[in-house]
């Protein structure tokens, strides 16, 4: 009850406090949040009290995870929505580690419940942010300098995506679990498309278009496909 009145009831911040419960316990996480919070919400005197608290909620829960962590959860936050686990090595692995070592990482994030998991149409396995969880993100990667590359690396990873996936719905054997994936990702291919065009990169965007454009009949948003071309 003491640590729920610390971080004023707020259901985002209970839950990333929480995460720690498996390695302290609720005396331990009391001491920790109210040592570390009052800190950090201090810095941000100006900020309205409901978002120091999640600020501080989030600071708190991102200085708990490994260094290999936060540079992963930075780099995720490109993705918007939901999306799938084989976006994740093409786009985020600058370092080369693999997939193995990046699923062990993803674990990780879960665990301190950064990221959620969500079953797809088809069952496959999808991974979201909450809207803060991103927007802290976002400002992290901000700070590191990779937002260029790493949105490069999201349109060339779209543009193979939707390519291949393009080839599937023509020939229809697995045409209804691609029609889902890219529905499933598709906030995500629209800002690889939105990028494209604010960076100018006018001929990679027209090849994610032109990849999409079965996508688009298929699930009746031709109008949309014609405002992106």
């Amino acid at each position: 009850a003491a640590i729920c009145v610390r971080v004023d009831g707020l259901p985002l911040a209970i839950e990333l406090v929480a995460a720690r419960g498996r390695l302290l316990g609720p005396q331990e996480l009391l001491t920790e949040v109210a040592q570390r919070f009052l800190q950090l919400r201090q810095r941000g005197r100006d900020i309205p009290a409901r978002l120091q608290t999640i600020t501080a909620a989030l600071t708190w829960s991102y200085e708990q995870i490994s260094v290999e962590a936060r540079r992963l959860l930075m780099r995720l936050s490109v993705f918007v929505g939901r999306w799938s686990l084989d976006l994740v090595e093409p786009v985020c692995d600058l370092e080369g580690i693999g997939r193995a070592a990046l699923l062990d990482i993803l674990d990780e994030l879960l665990e301190h419940s950064l990221l959620q998991r969500h079953a797809g149409e088809q069952g496959d396995t999808a991974l979201g942010m909450l809207a803060m969880v991103r927007e802290y993100a976002q400002e992290r990667l901000r700070e590191s300098g990779e937002v260029e590359t790493l949105h490069g690396r999201l349109l060339a990873a779209t543009i193979e995506r939707a390519e291949y996936a393009q080839e599937q719905l023509v020939f229809g054997a697995e045409q209804a679990l691609w029609l889902a994936r890219l529905a499933l990702e598709y906030d995500t291919f629209r800002a690889a498309l939105g990028w494209a065009l604010g960076a100018q990169r006018h001929a990679e965007g027209l090849r994610l278009a032109a990849a999409l454009w079965r996508f688009w009949y298929m699930r009746g948003m031709l109008s949309e496909g014609r405002r992106w071309l």
